[in-house]
């Protein structure tokens, strides 16, 4: 027999639960996506009911806790959607020509406006800190996610780092991690449903001794058990297109933090221009 979605079980359950919690469940069977960012405590707010409502309805639903009915949910809408699925259904939210370039930037508003709410500067920091530390930078990110990569990696090699960046996945993967240490810290970009790269090279880098980053828009990612610094962020709804102008932003606000955490190391990059000047290449 098919498991229920997520949908028709609320529709079955919904003339036994309470009038408070019906109201957690209108509103997430119209706004499920909101499962993979909301904490319980957040989730009554939006609802207007206590924190124990929510728990209580996520046992309602037959969940040993709120954490287990998100966990599986998020798991399930993530794993309903191909690609194609997720453009097509950003090209119909989009269909008025007129205007879908207003609404494009108006989504990375609503994204960036999250993103002040959840990445605080004392993060930002802590992830600086822990750059700046290390002898030898991994960062990580294949598919899309090689776009802040190749960003963060590009301006902190020029500030004096030594980063290695990795895209590979499979077997080369491991070519470029073999020779981790505790002095070396690994950042990786974690966007996929699985991505046992990120799995391996967080947990690899902290038996070894070393420290970890996880920039991701997923909050029960297996990675985050072996992260030092989580860097939370909200890319757009499940089951459409989720760019990575929200992970670009993040890597450029660890750059501006790692300069200015060490304003010395802008002395590299004035190093730099001054080889191109002196052979004529401004």
């Amino acid at each position: 027999m098919e498991t229920p979605s997520f949908k028709e079980k609320l529709q079955a359950i919904y003339p036994k639960l309470t009038s408070s919690q019906k109201k957690v469940a209108r509103y997430l069977f119209d706004n499920p996506n909101v499962l993979g960012v909301m904490s319980a405590q957040e989730l009554a707010a939006q609802c207007g009911v206590s924190e124990s409502t929510v728990i209580r309805f996520a046992q309602t639903l037959g969940y040993p806790g709120y954490l287990d009915m998100k966990q599986e949910i998020q798991r399930d809408l993530k794993n309903a959607y191909s690609s194609s699925q997720k453009l097509s259904a950003t090209l119909r939210q989009f269909a008025d020509q007129d205007t879908f370039f207003s609404e494009l930037i108006q989504d990375h508003r609503q994204a960036l406006d999250q993103l002040e709410s959840t990445i605080t500067l004392e993060l930002l920091k802590q992830a600086a800190e822990l750059i700046v530390s290390a002898d030898t930078l991994y960062v990580f990110g294949e598919g899309s996610a090689r776009a802040p990569v190749l960003e963060l990696s590009f301006w902190l090699r020029r500030l004096g780092i030594d980063v290695v960046d990795i895209s590979d996945t499979g077997r080369n993967f491991f070519e470029k991690i073999v020779h981790l240490t505790k002095n070396d810290a690994a950042l990786a970009f974690g966007y996929r449903s699985k991505n046992q790269e990120v799995d391996i090279l967080l947990k690899e880098i902290r038996e070894r001794g070393g420290r970890t980053i996880l920039v991701t828009d997923r909050a029960l990612t297996n990675a985050v058990q072996y992260a030092d610094v989580v860097l939370r962020t909200a890319r757009g709804k499940i089951g459409e297109f989720a760019s990575m102008a929200i992970p670009v932003i993040i890597a450029d606000a660890l750059l501006v933090t790692v300069a200015k955490l060490e304003p010395e190391r802008l002395e590299h990059l004035k190093s730099l221009e001054a080889l191109r000047s002196r052979y004529g290449f401004s």
